[in-house]
């Protein structure tokens, strides 16, 4: 049997801090001038990396955005982070099972937040033992997700191929990453948010879906192997 490396998302896959990150997000945007509420930042923004966020307020909303935007939005969602940070329900005993399955060789994170943040993120929810140094971030990288650049080279740090890797995701954006990188793709849309979220566009991107975290060790277990092509024969 093929080992495989399964790859977490960090916020909304193991952490639950994306309202958190709306709240914070929304205060620091209208800080400069723009009124927005926190499930407007969340339904714009979800997925992407803060370097992905202050383009898109420069060049879709036309806003002066400063250079202390970035430290002054992160220093308010580590202060909401340490108040009121939770984990994933069920995911550390999630992590634990998924561990112990025969095909799984390793596990790692790789999220398009700040290195600081998912850091912060999986000390705060005692999530950090089970991934050591094996953390990888947008800022890695050129591009972050939806380009496959974070996952290929997350793949190619822990040295897996691409076809060797399961990724576990909450947004559309890291779907199409994944399977832009050539990589089997879960899902997550939490049981409470799953009519608000469209399944559809997730299972059209190439993703199987779930929406609770302890479906997720059975759904790699009766993961089938990649087929591999064959060869044409010669003329």
């Amino acid at each position: 049997m093929e080992k495989m490396l399964v790859i977490f998302d960090c916020d909304g896959v193991l952490v639950d801090s994306e309202g958190l990150a709306a709240q914070a997000l929304a205060s620091s945007i209208m800080d400069i001038g723009y009124d927005i509420t926190p499930e407007e930042t969340q339904e714009m923004f979800l997925g992407y990396s803060l370097d992905m966020v202050i383009n898109s307020l420069k060049t879709d909303l036309n806003l002066t955005v400063g250079d202390t935007f970035k430290s002054r939005y992160l220093t308010e969602l580590h202060s909401h982070m340490y108040k009121n940070l939770t984990p994933i329900p069920e995911i550390h005993q999630t992590i634990s099972r998924v561990k112990h399955i025969d095909r799984v060789k390793n596990i790692c994170v790789a999220s398009n937040g700040e290195l600081e943040t998912v850091r912060i993120s999986l000390q705060i929810t005692s999530l950090i033992s089970f991934f050591g140094n094996n953390i990888f971030t947008a800022n890695d990288v050129l591009y972050g997700k939806p380009n496959p650049d974070l996952f290929l080279y997350t793949a190619e740090q822990m040295r897996f191929a691409p076809s060797q890797c399961i990724v576990v995701e909450d947004s559309l954006l890291g779907v199409k990453a994944a399977i832009a990188a050539g990589m089997s793709v879960f899902g997550y849309i939490e049981e409470q948010r799953s009519i608000k979220e469209n399944l559809h566009s997730f299972c059209s991107a190439g993703a199987k879906t779930f929406v609770k975290m302890n479906q997720l060790p059975l759904l790699i277990e009766n993961m089938q192997p990649t087929p591999k092509l064959k060869k044409r024969p010669g003329p």
